[in-house]
């Protein structure tokens, strides 16, 4: 493989994440390092180039998971929104609530007509209905599997006890990660203008999300049968993330874990993979064409990734999530 050029150099291996107070990434300052240094550091003997053959698009990143390394990036730190990857940061709010304050994911949650009511009217439904009882881990699975507004509002009302209790909770997540390109003002990700994030932040959230076993769980599960409280069953339901569920990729070469996807003015899918290595990679994307197209983009930059592993230094196996039922911190997520 040819060696990178500067300017992927630049956007790519030189990038800076935010650090956070707690000590940081462990990606090194643009100033202080050279290229030399940094192919010496990583033992990296070439970069990744950008593929040609990718479809409309406003930004994504692709990044080393055990390291928080930026191995190919467009247009990272450019303002997008999230759509619904911005269910990956409310149900993480939801569950260090539920965790600070012993809170059972097992506990029925009565739906309320009141809560129903404020659910914006272009959010995508289960159609759930005021009287009927699920469990909360229900509602969480069928927010991030389904990615069902009328669930995600429920949970979180039900948790925080109003909707706007639960985005502080979202955004002081943002701070103590150190993310200064990422905003929230709704849990469902409709794109108003203070709901928005970057292509390399939503990579860093991903990053910290896959130290909460609970949410990978409901992340990496392909359907989803929907059960009431009383035992009536619901619909089965479908992961939106069609890698899990329909688009064929390079198997034998990776495993697509999670995590999420966003449908609004554009396509968006934040994927977590790994090889039989146990190494994982973090593809974040933005399309602007179709739905298919953003599946076959994330995979064709997942393929990329996991093609020239070796040649790329890509980091060592990452660590487990915890089992379920057990609290992460910034520390086990953000630190080796």
């Amino acid at each position: 493989m040819r060696k990178v050029a500067a300017a992927c150099l630049l956007t790519g291996l030189l990038a800076r994440c935010p650090a956070a107070a707690y000590g940081g990434l462990v990606i090194p300052e643009p100033e202080s390092e050279t290229e030399e240094t940094i192919l010496t550091k990583y033992g990296i003997s070439a970069a990744l180039e950008a593929p040609e053959d990718l479809h409309s698009h406003s930004a994504y990143c692709l990044m080393d998971a055990a390291t928080g390394r930026i191995l190919l990036s467009e247009n990272a730190d450019g303002t997008v929104y999230p759509a619904s990857t911005t269910k990956i940061m409310t149900v993480l709010a939801i569950l260090e609530v539920c965790d600070e304050q012993g809170i059972s994911l097992d506990e029925p949650v009565e739906i309320r007509q009141e809560v129903l009511d404020i659910i914006p009217a272009s959010l995508g439904r289960y159609g759930i209905e005021a009287g009927e009882s699920y469990s909360l881990d229900t509602l969480l699975h069928m927010a991030m599997i389904g990615s069902f507004g009328d669930a995600t509002y429920c949970a979180a009302a039900y948790v925080f006890g109003d909707i706007s209790a639960c985005i502080d909770r979202m955004n002081e997540i943002t701070v103590r990660l150190g993310l200064t390109g990422t905003s929230f003002d709704n849990v469902a990700g409709l794109d108003w203008d203070r709901n928005y994030t970057t292509a390399r932040e939503m990579a860093l959230i991903t990053r910290y999300a896959m130290g909460n076993g609970r949410l990978m769980a409901m992340a990496g599960t392909a359907s989803y049968t929907v059960y009431q409280t009383d035992g009536t069953e619901g619909k089965t339901v479908p992961n939106t993330n069609a890698l899990l569920t329909e688009e064929d990729y390079a198997a034998e070469a990776y495993q697509i874990l999670g995590t999420k996807t966003g449908t609004t003015s554009g396509y968006v899918l934040a994927a977590l993979a790994e090889d039989s290595a146990g190494r994982r990679v973090i593809s974040t994307y933005f399309g602007t064409g179709t739905s298919a197209e953003r599946f076959e983009d994330s995979q064709t930059l997942l393929d990329l990734a996991f093609a020239h592993a070796d040649e790329i230094g890509l980091g060592a196996p990452c660590k487990q999530a915890k089992p379920e039922g057990t609290a992460q911190t910034e520390s086990d997520a953000l630190t080796e």
